[in-house]
């Protein structure tokens, strides 16, 4: 969608593949019309992907939902992950950082990128996960070839990484009550009362565009999470890791096969 929302520090229009800026400094949980967020707010990321609040240990209403938070985390974790959670810790002081490019396979073949947010790890997974709208186009594309790949760089660090795999969705057909449904209920209780509207905006994409009024009169619940709102949970099967300090250079490739993840270092 075209239009940006008042307020928004840094939009991320994920279907345009561009990005702009407008308004006052808010929270990174306001989003767009496609479910995707921007702004000042870096999400505080523990080790086994669960939100701990905001950086300064402040906390918001939703993060609790799990009781049980250990017992849901992975007991191994690749050796890949473990640099993506240093280097986060190493960019933590660079609000891009959380922001990362996910490209998708249009119908036609031709590739299609736009940049989204880094929400966590899907709880007992390695899975990176973000927020979306049912109505954009990386769910079309997902539904029809779930191949996609994410392209991060960190800028203090200068380390990339590619991360490829396959987009499953959690939509309001799970069950609240299971560990995938109660992740969708806490992402959206995360979210702004702007962001959270967006899901009740007009189709992203559509034509012509609405009067303003529409936008503007659109309100969602904090409770009962849109039937436009879903995640999208990036299933990683392989990971290509380049840190640019240093001569030479280092680049790794990750593998997973048979349940296991292999590595191997090749020259940048």
């Amino acid at each position: 969608m075209a239009s940006a929302r008042q307020g928004v520090d840094v939009l991320i229009d994920e279907d345009e593949e561009d990005t702009d800026s407008s308004g006052e400094e808010q929270d990174a949980s306001v989003l767009n019309a496609e479910g995707e967020a921007a702004g000042a707010y870096e999400p505080h990321i523990q080790g086994d992907g669960f939100y701990r609040g905001h950086k300064d240990g402040s906390t918001t209403a939703g993060r609790d939902t799990f009781n049980n938070v250990a017992a849901l985390a992975p007991k191994e974790k690749p050796p890949w992950r473990t640099l993506l959670e240093d280097a986060k810790k190493r960019n933590r002081s660079e609000i891009t950082a959380s922001y990362c490019q996910l490209a998708t396979i249009r119908e036609d073949g031709t590739p299609a990128n736009r940049t989204i947010v880094f929400r966590g790890f899907e709880p007992g997974s390695h899975s990176l996960y973000f927020v979306t709208d049912s109505r954009s186009e990386k769910v079309k594309h997902a539904a029809k070839n779930p191949a996609a790949e994410i392209a991060w760089y960190m800028t203090v660090s200068r380390e990339q990484f590619r991360l490829s795999g396959e987009i499953r969705m959690i939509t309001p057909k799970y069950d609240e009550r299971s560990t995938q449904g109660k992740l969708r209920m806490r992402a959206w209780a995360d979210l702004s009362d702007n962001a959270r509207a967006g899901f009740e905006w007009p189709d992203p994409g559509s034509h012509p565009v609405c009067d303003s009024s529409v936008f503007e009169s659109a309100e969602a619940s904090k409770e009962v999470a849109s039937k436009n709102f879903i995640l999208c949970c990036l299933d990683v099967t392989r990971v290509e890791y380049l840190n640019l300090r240093g001569t030479p250079q280092k680049r790794i490739y990750f593998s997973k096969q048979g349940g296991q993840w292999t590595s191997l270092q090749t020259n940048p």
